[in-house]
């Protein structure tokens, strides 16, 4: 590994940096959601990094972005290994050049973490296409709901249904590229909802069916080339018992304009 070879102007711009990066983790530590404010703050961070020469840190960076997305992290153990891992990092990177040889460690310091995060997903049927969705996000599945029309049609909204005792949104798929491929199925035979919560919010999957529940492990996804992009909220995918599974990312649905 090679030592800082920067003038005096560039060093102090980069310390200041890390300095207050490092800050902001330790900061984030005490606010309840320490992994949605990284988040959120990532791709600040990775501008600035870029023009701090600090490119192999940025890919550790898109990483933890697409570990926590997937729900790899959670609990203050895990905010408290994630903090340690970028200020270890950060800390070498006052006095050393970035390289593929640190990233390269501080990846598998995730890697480690990443392998005890098997998650569960229910697999759904809507439209002939098959999805997966987070259980951590499913509350309950019901049938036979009448759904109430909006007063004013909204993309992405099919309607109201009841769901102990308030009226939630029901997600229309076909907004996001679940095209009906069966035109002999009449709309009256899809009566499962999925309801789902995120960040106390609730609101229902009209599906055709569900199936089984999967233990899976984010590395075995796969992400989808731009041609063959199905949804705009299903950019990854993975293979199970000889069928494409798409993962439905909950998070991109509940905030798509």
């Amino acid at each position: 590994m090679s030592s800082l070879a920067l003038d005096e102007f560039t060093l102090e711009m980069r310390l200041h940096f890390i300095a207050t990066m490092i800050e902001s983790l330790e900061r984030f530590k005490t606010y309840d959601d320490f992994f949605g404010e990284v988040k959120l703050a990532i791709d600040e961070w990775a501008l600035e990094c870029r023009s701090n020469g600090m490119d192999f840190f940025v890919n550790l960076l898109e990483f933890l972005k697409t570990t926590i997305s997937d729900g790899i992290y959670s609990g203050k153990e895990d905010s408290d290994k994630v903090s340690k891992v970028l200020s270890d990092y950060l800390n070498l990177l006052k006095t050393q050049d970035d390289s593929q040889s640190l990233y390269e460690k501080f990846y598998e310091s995730f890697q480690q973490g990443r392998g005890e995060g098997r998650q569960l997903y229910l697999q759904c049927v809507s439209h002939a296409h098959y999805f997966i969705v987070p259980v951590k996000n499913v509350t309950e599945i019901v049938s036979n709901k009448k759904i109430f029309p909006l007063p004013r049609p909204q993309i992405g909204v099919r309607g109201l249904v009841s769901f102990r005792g308030q009226g939630i949104p029901v997600v229309n798929l076909t907004d996001f590229g679940f095209k009906q491929k069966d035109e002999s199925k009449s709309k009256s035979e899809r009566t499962c909802f999925v309801v789902c919560d995120y960040k106390e919010s609730f609101f229902a999957l009209e599906v055709d069916k569900t199936d089984d529940v999967l233990e899976l492990d984010a590395s075995e996804f796969q992400n989808h080339s731009g041609s063959t992009l199905l949804s705009p909220v299903a950019d990854r995918f993975v293979i199970k018992n000889d069928k494409s599974l798409m993962v439905l990312d909950i998070e991109k649905l509940v905030s798509y304009e």
